[in-house]
């Protein structure tokens, strides 16, 4: 297998993929966002990766859910 890296692009689409479980499921923003002390062993690269994903994939997340409930 090859070696995951924990770049920005990883780090992007992780976080875009806890994002839009939160808003689709309809959690509160952050609810399954890395705690402090899983994030301090990734690079700086993937943590700002990560946290625009969550942001990019949470919107996308409530936008499905609104769409599905009918809101």
């Amino acid at each position: 297998p090859a070696n995951i890296v924990y770049d920005y692009r990883q780090g992007y689409h992780d976080g875009y993929e806890c994002g839009y479980d939160d808003g689709d499921c309809n959690e509160g923003y952050g609810y399954s966002l890395l705690d402090e002390n899983t994030l301090s062993r990734y690079g700086s690269d993937y943590r700002r990766g990560f946290f625009s994903g969550y942001g990019a994939g949470y919107d996308a997340g409530k936008e499905d859910y609104q769409y599905t409930e009918g809101i």
